[in-house]
């Protein structure tokens, strides 16, 4: 009977090390590949039909997103990185983020100085030219598939090389999205080389600064 107890004391002893020395890999496994996972909508990009307005739009709002965000029409990549959000009318966080945008004087200023912002709608029929692709007439349905669009709302940064720096998927919070901003425009990212470690070193950045 002692014999017994003792193997199953470090059988158990084995097994619990076992499992806490694994699990601080497996929570940074999950946290990386949660890709800055948000509040957000799952989104269909075969249908763009509106199922419901959850929140209707204003023209203030409306005019106040035009004088921050450049057509979509043609998105060019000139002397900016290029802040990409993907919405739809019927998306309720989609609505939260941009009345943030709207309302955050320091979001919608840095974004002002330092990007060039391109709202797509894929509730809209608006046809977009991307040189930097070399596509021209593509719905935003089809753009939306391009970048890999799955929930909504969806945010890409886009490099003065056409390359995809960093993706956030869903409403980030005003804070961490202030985050994400400065941390792509004063090159932070360029310390990584995947999707994966930029992400790794983002939340490295955005935990420093919160302990300033």
């Amino acid at each position: 009977m002692f014999i017994n107890h003792t193997y199953f004391l470090c059988f158990w002893l084995y097994f619990s090390r076992l499992f806490y020395a694994i699990l601080p890999c497996a929570l940074l496994i999950m946290l990386i590949f949660s890709q800055l996972f948000a509040h957000s909508q799952d989104v269909d990009v075969q249908d763009s039909t509106p199922k419901q307005e959850i929140v209707n739009s204003t023209s203030s709002l409306e005019s106040s997103l035009n004088s921050i965000f450049l057509d979509s029409k043609n998105i060019f990549i000139e002397n900016k990185y290029v802040f990409l959000i993907f919405i739809r009318d019927d998306c309720y966080y989609c609505r939260i983020l941009e009345t943030s945008i709207v309302e955050n004087a320091s979001i919608n200023g840095y974004l002002s100085i330092n990007f060039s912002s391109y709202l797509i709608n894929i509730s809209s029929n608006i046809k977009h030219n991307i040189p930097y692709l070399k596509l021209s007439g593509v719905s935003s349905i089809d753009m939306a598939k391009l970048y890999g669009v799955t929930a909504l709302p969806y945010i890409v940064f886009i490099g003065l090389d056409s390359e995809e720096i960093i993706r956030v998927v869903g409403f980030p919070g005003e804070r961490r999205l202030m985050r994400v901003l400065e941390f792509v425009n004063n090159d932070l990212w360029r310390r990584s080389n995947t999707q994966a470690e930029r992400i790794e070193s983002f939340l490295k950045y955005e935990e420093d600064y919160s302990l300033k």
